[in-house]
């Protein structure tokens, strides 16, 4: 496919043939494993994964975090893998369509960026992605009902009402608190003692990205995941930004009109 350029296509691509050729481009496009759900877990696990707890000689004590079911926590404890208590575990719950937030099938995304070492402007194309909810458990354990006290302070502080993920620049994301169980104590395996359990839900607003189109100015289309999209504008300046610098002289390719960026949050 191919859209007007300076060098004059005498039938301009509308907004409608567009839309309707990236439908079929995205029926036709290969499977690109999605890195939606480890993108997530990985940063969660980095922003909880800095906390501690003051022991009663006054020395702090570093939290581990782990990602895990509570059935796969609890073996691990019982199996001692140098874990110490108390400790942190996260879970996924799962995911459900946002429907407040939910966009037609007809909106199409765009963004436009400056590609500083080709020395021309790229736009990148899409459908809009799906709003969903990804719904996390955060499970603290520990010996001593202060340091599960201590933890769950901690945590209920850091949603004030809202958590920021931030994945990668320019693309982040809002977890609220949801419900707070009160702590269980159970027995683990052979040993003696008792482990507290306080487990907090939360739900982080997200999207399910689409597949991602480029269009360049010679008018060729190259698609590709979201997250490789991302790693390839890294580098790149968002094009009203540099324009607004006086870097750059608007062409008639940088006036096609479309609908709205591509969502990052």
């Amino acid at each position: 496919m191919s859209y007007p350029n300076d060098v004059g296509d005498s039938a301009p691509w509308t907004i409608d043939s567009i839309r309707r050729e990236i439908l079929r481009l995205t029926q036709d496009a290969p499977y690109h494993k999605p890195d939606f759900y480890r993108s997530f877990t990985t940063r969660l696990k980095e922003i909880f994964g800095n906390y501690q707890v003051a022991k009663g000689d006054g020395t702090l004590r570093d939290v581990e975090i782990i990602y895990a079911n509570p059935e796969r926590a609890i073996a691990t404890i019982t199996q001692g893998k140098n874990i110490q208590l108390p400790m942190l575990s996260l879970g996924f719950e799962g995911i459900e369509v946002d429907e407040k937030r939910r966009r037609p099938l007809e909106n199409l995304s765009q963004v436009k960026y400056w590609d500083h070492t080709k020395q021309r402007a790229v736009r990148y194309m899409a459908l809009a992605p799906v709003a969903a909810n990804l719904t996390y458990s955060l499970n603290v354990w520990g010996k001593y009902v202060e340091d599960v006290n201590q933890l769950t302070e901690n945590i209920i502080l850091a949603f004030r009402p809202n958590l920021v993920i931030d994945i990668k620049k320019n693309q982040t994301y809002n977890a609220f608190l949801g419900r707070v169980d009160e702590s269980s104590q159970l027995t683990v395996g052979d040993r003696e003692d008792r482990i507290i359990k306080r487990q907090i839900k939360f739900t982080v607003e997200g999207y399910v990205p689409s597949q991602v189109f480029k269009f360049s100015d010679t008018g060729e289309i190259a698609s590709m995941s979201f997250d490789v999209y991302k790693k390839e504008t890294e580098g790149m300046s968002d094009l009203e930004t540099f324009k607004g610098n006086g870097s750059l002289q608007v062409s008639s390719y940088d006036r096609m009109q479309t609908a709205t960026t591509i969502p990052e949050n």
